[in-house]
């Protein structure tokens, strides 16, 4: 998979986590400078918080504990590791408006009416991503992005992370095919 993957021109660091943790729920701290345009994955045993520190990311966790520098600030996209609980829209064009993306993800025209529970897993997990993607202004957070995808669906979500290059996407994986695509932090 690494030799699919386009090389991304990192930037600046848009954001420094010290330590960030949310202490009701006992999870492992994390650290860390994010920057520009860059991939990051993060892997840990089940309730190590990788879904808790994706919250904190995407700002549906406010209280936390730990530091970020600067504030995130911006919309920062969150495809869920059950994409069925992140469609709002009754039909996949209204979910994601855009031909060139959803080609990117195999949904064909004919599927564009559907409701987006009605696609394949693999297609619901692809258009989840692609909407957290798209979305998003700086960074996106992917929770276990190619859990139940077969190789060709995990080139396609490949395809997207080069088409989205100028985002920092930070995935929280466990899945031994994607963990050297890029750098990988264990959370420990």
């Amino acid at each position: 998979m690494k030799n699919k993957l386009n090389i991304r021109n990192t930037g600046d660091k848009i954001h420094q986590f010290i330590e960030v943790h949310a202490s009701e729920f006992e999870t492992k701290s994390f650290s860390y400078d994010l920057r520009e345009n860059e991939i990051i994955i993060i892997e840990g045993n089940n309730g190590s918080g990788k879904s808790t520190l994706g919250k904190i990311i995407t700002k549906r966790i406010k209280n936390f504990n730990g530091t970020i520098t600067p504030s995130i600030t911006t919309t920062s996209g969150l495809s869920l590791q059950f994409p069925e609980r992140s469609f709002i829209y009754w039909n996949v064009f209204d979910e994601l408006p855009k031909k060139e993306i959803l080609d990117l993800c195999g949904i064909t025209e004919n599927e564009y009416t559907t409701h987006p529970r009605n696609l394949s897993r693999s297609k619901q997990k692809l258009l989840s991503i692609a909407c957290a993607l798209y979305y998003s202004e700086k960074i996106s957070v992917l929770d276990e992005p190619t859990t139940s995808m077969d190789y060709l669906d995990k080139i396609k979500f490949i395809n997207l992370l080069n088409y989205f290059s100028e985002k920092a996407i930070v995935i929280f994986n466990h899945d031994p095919v994607i963990t050297d695509i890029q750098k990988t932090v264990k959370l420990n």
